[in-house]
């Protein structure tokens, strides 16, 4: 016996429309619970009470060229074997994790980054200097899964049709960390960086990352649409999305925070 369809009334159609809305609605929700919480998004501290407090980048110089290495002659910064400084690099206000039908009424859009990487700060007694090296530890490397898919999945314009999710993020892994080996060497891969190398370094590698996660011009644009700066009281349009002339590519602020340290 054949089953009939069901007459074609504006009950029915509304009832089929409904239900195409919820099954929407309950992909949407499904899909930020993947992106939020089972990849678990990092988060650029800002916690004023426990004196974790992130920095933007053209803070470095100040904080570890002029002041730093006075307070350690002076006794007043103490370095040990665990000390670490955490560097984020393209920092930005997740827009594009929740769309709007998706929010909670509690929702606050997530401070976030796309890698972040620890360094190991040393004194050079003979240069009587800050140096730096890149810390190999799993635990001192956060790449930003929870980006990385949402990318895959509503900013693919980059992305070749036949590379699938697992490709593509095994394929982003594989150029984080190529990009950070070579990026925190110095020429003498034995030697160091200075404060003054390491400053240029970030910069340096924060635009490299915006170049091969968002390389074109549909990508850039999702991201200056989806995306905010880290904390608006921040006076520097550098914490702002852009786009640099002659189709430079999409660059956020790298930041970075102190922690560990003594």
């Amino acid at each position: 016996m054949r089953h009939k369809e069901p007459k074609a009334t504006p009950e029915v159609d509304n009832a089929i429309i409904n239900e195409n809305k919820n099954k929407d609605r309950c992909q949407r929700i499904l899909n930020y619970w993947l992106d939020a919480e089972l990849f678990d998004l990092p988060e650029c501290p800002v916690d004023y009470k426990k004196n974790l407090i992130s920095e933007p980048a053209d803070k470095f110089k100040t904080s570890w060229i002029e002041q730093a290495e006075d307070k350690f002659k002076d006794g007043k910064l103490e370095i040990t074997e665990n000390s670490r400084l955490m560097i984020m690099f393209q920092c930005h206000r997740a827009g594009y994790i929740a769309k709007d039908d998706e929010k909670h009424p509690n929702y606050k859009t997530p401070r976030t980054y796309l890698v972040g990487q620890a360094l190991i700060p040393r004194w050079d007694e003979d240069r009587e200097i800050i140096v730096w090296s890149r810390s190999e530890e799993d635990e001192d490397l956060i790449i930003n899964l929870a980006t990385i898919r949402t990318l895959y999945r509503r900013c693919n314009s980059s992305i070749p049709d036949s590379m699938s999710l697992s490709e593509w993020v095994e394929a982003r892994m594989e150029n984080i960390e190529t990009v950070l080996h070579s990026g925190f060497l110095s020429e003498d891969e034995n030697t160091p960086l200075t404060s003054t190398e390491l400053s240029k370094r970030i910069l340096l590698l924060n635009r490299e990352l915006a170049g091969q996660f968002w390389p074109d011009e549909l990508s850039r644009q999702f991201m200056i649409e989806q995306c905010q700066p880290i904390d608006p009281s921040y006076d520097s349009n550098s914490d702002i999305p852009e786009v640099g002339k002659n189709q430079e590519p999409l660059h956020f602020v790298g930041v970075f925070v102190i922690t560990r340290m003594g």
